[in-house]
């Protein structure tokens, strides 16, 4: 199921980039997208089991020598369901009078969909790490399509990505402390290993909240928002800003 939810979007970029579609029709698609993926994630709240602690729905993708694993438990589907009620909302406000790159826009809110819905259900710091930094790619453009002012723009956009580059570097760096130290990455197995007597968890914690703070973000890290949420056209501005700020908050409880 969960699969299904990321590969669908994905599918309909495809739709989006190999056919001259007009604009209507790309909104419609979009639009129609978003709704079944909201549709199978309350499917998916139906199925969920509210007595089982364990994660759920776990599914495995094989993808050559690496192994993503994937499952939810009650946080994360809640996440993934607060995500997928708002991406409708977001193609009912982008405007029928785009001129220019209406096509990377829609493909780009869409990706941003899918990398969402892996981020909330990645077994593995590895894999969340990977979707965690990849989604700067479409807000990164996103910030230049979308904001009002030339110079404005550049600024919000320079500061995100530096900021949260930063931020991931950190990150990095703890992973891989992670990886040498027990071997493993995945979060169920770091559940067990883990000693909270350690020195060196110190350093992972607050390194990954320092990241994660960002993301929020968390005064002294907060400058970059102001620029792209108040500088940005179009009622869609709103919901562009929420992305970081669930990502952030999300693994914050998780750490």
């Amino acid at each position: 199921m969960l699969s299904i939810l990321i590969i669908i979007p994905i599918l309909s970029s495809l739709i989006i980039s190999l056919f001259n579609l007009s604009l209507n029709k790309k909104k419609y698609l979009s639009l129609f997208t978003s709704l079944i993926i909201l549709y199978f994630s309350l499917w998916t709240l139906l199925k969920y089991n509210n007595g089982n602690g364990e994660y759920q729905f776990r599914e495995i993708i094989n993808l050559y020598y690496y192994k993503i694993q994937l499952g939810i438990d009650g946080t994360t589907l809640s996440l993934i369901i607060l995500t997928n009620i708002i991406f409708p909302i977001i193609f009912l406000l982008i405007p029928k009078d785009i001129k220019n790159n209406e096509n990377l826009i829609f493909i780009l809110f869409l990706s941003i969909q899918s990398l969402l819905i892996i981020i909330f259900s990645s077994l593995d710091l590895l894999i969340f790490y990977i979707s965690f930094e990849l989604i700067l790619i479409p807000l990164f453009l996103l910030i230049g399509l979308l904001s009002l002012r030339e110079k404005e723009k550049i600024e919000a956009g320079y500061r995100l990505f530096i900021y949260t580059l930063l931020g991931g570097l950190l990150m990095l760096i703890s992973i891989i402390i992670i990886s040498k130290k027990y071997g493993t990455t995945s979060n169920e197995l770091l559940l067990l290993k883990l000693n909270e007597n350690e020195n060196i968890n110190w350093f992972i914690w607050i390194s990954l909240f320092i990241t994660f703070a960002i993301k929020i973000p968390l005064m002294p890290l907060h400058s970059w928002l102001p620029l792209r949420t108040y500088r940005s056209k179009y009622g869609c501005k709103y919901n562009i800003s929420k992305f970081n700020i669930k990502n952030g908050r999300y693994r914050i409880n998780k750490i």
